[in-house]
């Protein structure tokens, strides 16, 4: 492992955990050891004391590294520490860039049991996260992870990845999502149903808890933030977690729920992970495999205008790609089309505009349906006769427009495609719906 290695390695690991580069006097430190400078030589070079240097700095920067590398870590022997650490990084980074996307390589058989998985084919920047989770959670047995950011951040993408990296690793591995649950009660059914199979008389988390903690396992909970008496959930996870040391429980949710926080002890190990936006070059890749063809320049200026948000870069680049057919440079495209450069809401709204008849009652279905639906129930809802063929159409121009997603629903013995929304967009949509319905619903 060279030099500059060293700094990226050293750099990935900080900014995976602590969201933060390495500092200029880190760097230096650093710089310093892997020349084998003493403090003092470290010091004078940076321009402070070596009683800094040696007193303080240098031992937090090397506790730092050792509670992000699980060993100990000190000026003798980081190097070593950081280059086993990159030789299992390499492993799981190669693995992950290799990984087909779940519209071209379905979830491994072995592992995964039932659930609702949602295909994705963009994945971009988020492999550094990727190949930390499943460090930690194969390597370093940590048992509760939380991907946290805010709507459309691409935190579902992320663990749709992680799980088909890991789930050979599972006997079983389950997918939930909290959204649509009126109570605790009515989603613990269900959970029931979707792991084994059948309904327990007499159901309670307790005994569902005894009957789940008998294999290894891996469980995904989607949404968390959509559940009601949070509280109840969190006990009914941290159950699972104390009572069945062989179960992995990742946990989606916009809100960091800080609660989860002080569960953290020796045996209960907890990974938390915020996602932020793209950077500017990954912003303009996502453009790039959208079709929209831009400048570096202006992907930066949309990719800081929304935050680098994955959702808001996709939805913009379809609208300004089907307004403009490529043509406009990022000026002529702001002063043609200033609405769309307000909040992702607002890019919604000019989807729903541009929504035909038939469109807008597909939404409609998907809107108002508790959970995904398949092919022939949208064909059977909506109210204009059409074919096969045409709702088809229909269905992959939304997908390609990022209005509606497509999802893999799997039991233990078949799959088949249902379609369903983004959260947010379903938000959004269900309050338009609300405002439109009464007056049109007869004109959709």
């Amino acid at each position: 492992m060279n030099l500059e290695q060293t700094f990226k390695i050293a750099d990935a690991i900080v900014f995976s955990q602590k969201k933060r580069h390495l500092k200029d006097i880190e760097v230096a430190i650093l710089k310093g050891a892997l020349r084998g400078e003493t403090y003092g030589d470290i010091a004078a070079n940076y321009g402070c004391t070596a009683e800094y240097i040696k007193h303080d700095i240098g031992p937090k920067f090397w506790k730092l590294l050792s509670e992000l590398l699980a060993e100990k870590v000190s000026k003798k022997n980081f190097r070593s520490a950081l280059e086993r650490k990159y030789d299992r990084w390499q492993l799981h980074l190669e693995s992950d860039l290799n990984l087909l996307s779940l519209s071209a390589n379905p979830l491994p058989t072995r592992g995964f049991k039932s659930g609702e998985i949602v295909k994705y084919p963009d994945f971009i920047g988020r492999n550094l996260e990727l190949a930390q989770l499943k460090f930690n959670l194969l390597e370093r047995n940590q048992r509760l992870v939380v991907i946290s950011g805010v709507a459309g951040i691409g935190k579902t993408v992320l663990a749709t990845h992680l799980l088909e990296a890991i789930a050979e690793n599972y006997e079983s591995c389950f997918w939930t999502s909290l959204l649509n649950y009126s109570s605790f009660s009515d989603w613990l059914t269900e959970l029931n149903i979707l792991i084994n199979g059948a309904e327990i008389s007499e159901l309670n988390s307790d005994n569902f808890i005894h009957k789940f903690s008998q294999s290894k396992s891996l469980l995904v909970i989607d949404n968390l933030e959509a559940a009601k008496n949070l509280e109840i959930y969190l006990l009914f996870i941290k159950k699972i977690l104390i009572n069945s040391h062989n179960t992995r429980i990742v946990i989606i949710s916009r809100n960091p729920i800080n609660e989860i926080c002080t569960w953290q002890n020796g045996e209960l190990a907890i990974q938390k992970i915020e996602l932020t936006g793209l950077s500017n070059n990954e912003a303009h890749l996502l453009f790039k495999n959208r079709g929209f063809a831009v400048s570096a320049a202006e992907s930066s200026f949309f990719s800081h205008h929304y935050q680098g948000n994955p959702l808001a870069l996709k939805l913009l680049a379809t609208t300004i790609k089907t307004s403009c057919q490529n043509q406009d440079n990022s000026a002529q495209i702001r002063s043609r089309f200033p609405a769309i450069f307000g909040k992702i809401e607002e890019i919604l709204e000019h989807h729903f505009e541009c929504l035909s008849s038939l469109e807008k009652q597909i939404m409609y279905c998907l809107v108002t349906a508790k959970k995904s639906l398949g092919y022939r129930e949208i064909l059977e809802q909506i109210i204009t006769p059409i074919s096969e063929a045409k709702l088809g159409e229909i269905l992959n121009l939304l997908v390609e427009r990022s209005l509606i997603e497509k999802a893999i629903f799997l039991t233990t013995d078949q799959s088949s495609v249902r379609y369903t929304l983004q959260p947010l967009i379903k938000e959004y949509m269900s309050q338009r719906f609300e405002f439109a319905i009464p007056q049109t619903a007869k004109n959709l």
